[in-house]
């Protein structure tokens, strides 16, 4: 008997291993399919350095520097009480270039946890279904602790990423860094040397505006109600609905706010890229020999940043549509000048999507915008201020009325709040003329006939001085309506003659037309 008993024993410890060991082994295949499930609902291209999103935009070197470093310092201040910093600026302004660059530094870092970059043109990366369960699946990467509650939670629950966003975020980040952080065997905070930084790039061009106000919901509740380690940054434009999200309290409260203006001189940073990419043609055109020393000229570029009004979008479509080695690159460039003709080329097609995008928008309210952008474009009179009001006036509209109309148009127009509305209306692009009355790229829908535009200007103006209000008064202030037709000859000339205008009144100075004669006259 002496001799059995340490058999017996050894028997025992060999079942007790076995039983540990398939315990492990079973756990472990638990989180593996749980983790195998998740990756089957994720969407890689959205990730910064994806395969498809490869040479993504990004800030040109020794460009946008001082926007690039607010951003870095507000993710280094450990005091900040924002846990969320919204960038936003108009459509073409470099946003997305900007994410990407934040993106990358912070990976190299060790600051991001995930990344997710939305595209209205790529299937999933255009809808919000994919958007917690691909942050998850970096997140387990960047944040191991947090891997066995995921695959744990995902096994038991095979149904999760089909769950709402707010299920999504409570089952798989909320709950697996609660399990996580009362696993830790010291106390201490295993978050600690963790990445933190989430970048979100786009919110506009995931589906619709339900679900963009959804999203934001859904982190707003995340960082106040559950306290998640994380800080978010999320990029978009300035659409109505992003914006009233924004200016919710509670969602207001843990947000900082960047705008893309001109605080930050885009066109020093505008100039600085073309030079240097006007100065890369000339290294590898394989004319480059014959390439006129001067070229192109100072004036040149000066008008190519004139003509970007800060949105990066103009500048770097033209340097795409120069840079070809089948072409000589001053007749491209003059092709951009409209000093040649186009041809079958396209020079700037990813600009005419981007406004067609924005413009079907506004669909519902397109005839009365397209007056409004009419008026902008062609009541030429340097010191008028197209203030909302004046605008109601001259066009005959409701007031208020311009605030809805232009609600969907925000990334191309800048719009006073409904408190300033002093404050004049004026287009973020200026290329946006060149696209509205070029029939061949706008299409008939938005295409603005310069003759009947200013033969519509010249109605309005005979319209507001041969009709007073029952208090003797024009609609429209008579001071402001004087000095317009004081400075309409141009408009008066333009004016194609259909359309109720008499050709003698295209003749004549229209200041002889005014039905009464002012002391201030």
């Amino acid at each position: 008997m002496l001799h059995t008993v340490p058999k017996l024993r050894r028997r025992h410890r060999k079942a007790s291993t076995f039983f540990f060991s398939s315990h492990i082994t079973e756990s472990q295949g638990r989180v593996h399919a749980g983790i195998k499930l998740l990756q089957k609902k994720i969407v890689p291209g959205a990730l910064h350095n994806s395969d498809e999103r490869y040479d993504p935009p990004k800030c040109h070197a020794h460009t946008r520097e001082a926007i690039l470093q607010e951003i870095m310092d507000w993710i280094e201040d450990m005091d900040r009480q924002t846990r969320l910093l919204w960038l936003y600026g108009p459509a073409g302004a470099g946003k997305s270039a900007i994410e990407q660059t934040i993106a990358e530094w912070c990976y190299k870092m060790g600051f991001l946890a995930a990344s997710f970059f939305f595209s209205r043109s790529v299937g999933g990366r255009n809808e919000k279904t994919f958007l917690i369960t691909t942050i998850v699946d970096q997140l387990i990467v960047s944040i191991p602790e947090i891997r066995e509650h995921v695959g744990d939670a995902l096994y038991n629950n095979p149904s999760l990423p089909t769950r709402s966003l707010e299920a999504q975020m409570d089952a798989l980040i909320v709950k697996p860094l609660e399990a996580a952080a009362s696993s830790s065997i010291d106390g201490t905070d295993f978050m600690n040397p963790r990445p933190k930084v989430i970048v979100i790039d786009g919110l506009d061009e995931c589906g619709d505006p339900e679900s963009q106000r959804y999203i934001l919901k859904v982190l707003m509740n995340a960082l106040n109600n559950h306290s998640i380690p994380f800080s978010f940054i999320l990029a978009s434009r300035p659409e109505q609905h992003i914006r009233e999200a924004f200016d919710g309290k509670l969602l207001s409260s843990i947000t900082t706010r960047l705008v893309l203006d001109d605080k930050y001189h885009p066109d020093d940073d505008i100039r600085t890229f073309l030079q240097s990419k006007f100065r890369g043609i000339k290294d590898r055109h394989p004319s480059r020999a014959h390439l006129p020393p001067s070229w192109p000229s100072d004036e040149d570029v000066e008008r190519l940043v004139q003509k970007s009004s800060g949105q990066f979008i103009y500048a770097s479509t033209v340097i795409k549509f120069i840079d070809s080695h089948r072409h000589w690159p001053p007749d491209r460039l003059n092709i951009i000048f409209g000093l040649s003709p186009r041809g079958k080329t396209t020079p700037f097609a990813e600009m005419d999507s981007l406004y067609l995008h924005i413009l079907m928008s506004a669909s519902d309210n397109i005839e009365t915008a397209l007056e409004i952008l009419a008026v902008l474009l062609f009541l030429h009179r340097q010191d008028l201020q197209f203030t909302p009001r004046f605008l109601e006036s001259f066009l005959s509209l409701r007031e208020g009325e311009v605030f809805t109309v232009l609600s969907d148009l925000h990334s191309i127009i800048s719009l006073p709040s409904p408190v300033e509305e002093n404050k004049p209306l004026r287009l973020f692009h200026a290329s946006l003329g060149d696209f509205l009355t070029d029939l061949s790229r706008c299409g008939d829908a938005f295409f603005l006939d310069s003759g009947v535009c200013h033969r519509n200007i010249v109605n309005r103006i005979v319209k507001q001085l041969m009709s007073r209000t029952s208090g003797g008064y024009l609609r429209l202030s008579t001071i402001i309506l004087l000095s317009i037709v004081c400075d309409s000859s141009h408009a008066f000339r333009e004016a194609t003659p259909p359309g109720g205008v008499p050709r003698t009144m295209l003749e004549s100075d229209p200041r002889s037309r005014i039905p009464f004669k002012p002391l201030y006259l």
